[in-house]
């Protein structure tokens, strides 16, 4: 029976390891992540972070290399077929591209209703009623049942995707990049209805973005990755208000700010150069080549995640004593 103390998921030193030849590549290393019922994670780092491999794992399109995950205190690995089909029920994904996410040769009706079928939750006219249902949550019209998908709107389409995604009534969604394909009204409406949603169905959300606007308006928790790795982990209005490693400090310092002349007095954090290859990582803190604050520790020893305040986790030399008057923030 399930603990009433268990996180909705829970991942434990989740690794994934692709091999190219004689190489490997650490696309997951050692991933620790909770998500508890009708909460959200914010997750953000730089494209090939590692991201959108985590979400795969998640809803075990890709099996992790080491590791377990866990949904409502039960480890996936002793699941039964059945288990596991219904883990794919509980656990559902909002695609980044509303456009290449929707068959194009399937009607409305049938791409939100596809998960109705599959885990027979509706027939006939109580699986129309159903759709219908969500549609109109989507503030999409009844006609919207028998059009296609290139009939839509990239929100429109992405209204769709969310409907298809809550059709089977899920506990957790993974939403990989949901705005990034839509213009910024569209953003700020789908952004919006997500909220809506999140807290009319108790729904928990990973919420993946390189939107830190977006993450800070939606998350609970912000996770920070580099290179394959959680180096931060804060609840959402500490992070933004005192960001402990250099990598988050730069990805904040880069939000835009919408009054163009107190933009062009601030003074951001910059960093220089690209993302090593994940082929050949650098000894130590991966982003020590490009860190502005680097110890010569940084290039020697990969540093270990600390506790700096309540919630608040680091994987940085800097932080190795905490001040405290920090701590105590």
């Amino acid at each position: 029976m399930t603990s009433p103390h268990s996180p909705l998921l829970e991942l434990s030193k989740i690794s994934k390891i692709f091999t190219r030849g004689r190489q490997y590549l650490y696309a997951l290393d050692s991933i620790d992540l909770i998500i508890d019922t009708n909460k959200v994670v914010g997750l953000v780092g730089e494209s090939g972070c590692g991201k959108s491999t985590l979400a795969k794992v998640i809803i075990q399109l890709e099996p992790p290399s080491s590791g377990e995950l866990f949904f409502q205190g039960h480890n996936s690995k002793k699941f039964s077929k059945t288990q596991k089909r219904a883990l794919s029920k509980q656990i559902q994904m909002v695609f980044q591209d509303p456009y290449s996410s929707l068959n194009p040769r399937m009607s409305i009706e049938d791409i939100v209703g596809e998960g109705i079928d599959i885990h027979g939750l509706a027939e006939g006219e109580e699986r129309k009623a159903k759709i219908l249902t969500l549609l109109n949550e989507m503030e999409l019209p009844e006609d919207t049942l028998h059009r296609y998908p290139n009939e839509f709107s990239g929100g429109q389409r992405q209204r769709i995707n969310i409907a298809r995604a809550l059709a089977v009534d899920p506990l957790l969604v993974v939403c990989d990049e949901p705005l990034s394909a839509l213009d910024s009204c569209t953003q700020r409406k789908v952004m919006k209805l997500l909220i809506d949603l999140k807290n009319q169905r108790q729904l928990a959300y990973l919420f993946i973005s390189h939107d830190l606007n977006a993450v800070r308006a939606i998350a609970d928790t912000v996770i920070v990755m580099y290179l394959g790795k959680i180096i931060e982990k804060a609840p959402t209005a500490r992070l933004f208000a005192v960001p402990a490693h250099p990598y988050t400090k730069a990805l904040i310092s880069a939000i835009p700010i919408a009054d163009p002349e107190k933009e062009k007095q601030r003074s951001r954090l910059r960093i220089i150069g690209d993302p090593p290859s994940p082929l050949n990582p650098p000894p130590g803190c991966p982003f020590h080549p490009r860190c502005p604050e680097a110890l010569p520790i940084c290039s020697q020893r990969a540093p270990l995640m600390r506790r700096i305040s309540e919630g608040h986790t680091v994987a940085c030399h800097l932080w190795e004593t905490v001040p405290k008057e920090l701590a105590s923030v």
